[in-house]
């Protein structure tokens, strides 16, 4: 079966194929009801430029254009951000809508941690996904006029003592947004205690089976077997923490 990407690729290449605006169109809102916003622009700009008259391709392009326009002035943000969180050491970094303080350690040589422009990145992803696919429908949404602030902590133990100080009750919460301040707060999930405890489980099991394999002792592909299922595990654990904090 094809995927999302391939029955779109498909759908626009044949409208193209037949300089066709409204064959075209009807690719761009495919892809908006399958949530494909960078691929519904890309039949959209294609749209006008096959019919610059389109009404519809260029609401939708309007309402792009003004949804992407970048926020320049966030001194308010910050300052709402440092009387927030007073933890030594936060830095700030910000993207076109959003405003980021974070403890993270810079990145080691060969690290493949997440750094903070790709954090960022995603959630310049969620804020454009968001806000089109409201707007292009006809829902109005106030546009932010100033950067949306997000608190992001390196360890998860941080996270736990600041959290229980703003309310007991977030002790069980992998993520949440703070409904007075307009915050949203976060932590690096893999210091998350059932993380560690995985990798560690994980590190073990791998130890014994280069042990094993170097000794050429049986079981090795149960040891094998065994690691490749924590991993999974952990997999699906952060898989699920990221979906309980983008849930609405």
């Amino acid at each position: 079966a094809k995927n999302a990407q391939q029955r779109f690729s498909a759908k626009f290449g044949a409208a193209r194929g037949k300089k066709d605006a409204a064959l075209m169109f009807e690719a761009a809102q495919w892809a908006l009801d399958h949530g494909m916003i960078a691929q519904c622009v890309q039949a959209v700009e294609e749209t006008l430029r096959l019919d610059p008259s389109h009404a519809e391709a260029r609401r939708l392009k309007d309402v792009h254009d003004q949804i992407s326009r970048p926020v320049t002035d966030y001194a308010q943000s910050e300052q709402l951000l440092r009387q927030f969180c007073a933890k030594p050491g936060m830095k700030i970094e910000t993207s076109d809508h959003y405003i980021l303080m974070h403890d993270l350690p810079p990145p080691k040589r060969g690290e493949t941690r997440t750094s903070p422009k790709d954090r960022l990145q995603l959630l310049e992803r969620v804020y454009a996904a968001f806000m089109f696919t409201f707007m292009a429908r006809g829902v109005d949404l106030e546009i932010p006029q100033q950067k949306l602030p997000i608190v992001f902590f390196a360890n998860y133990k941080d996270y736990m003592q600041f959290s229980i100080r703003q309310d007991a009750s977030l002790a069980m919460a992998s993520g949440y947004w703070s409904p007075i301040n307009n915050i949203g707060v976060f932590y690096d999930f893999e210091t998350d205690e059932v993380v560690e405890a995985f990798k560690k489980e994980d590190k073990a099991i791998r130890d014994l089976f280069e042990q094993a394999k170097r000794q050429s002792l049986g079981g090795r592909s149960e040891l094998k077997h065994l690691a490749d299922t924590f991993a999974t595990l952990t997999k699906l654990y952060r898989i699920a923490n990221l979906q309980g904090t983008t849930e609405p």
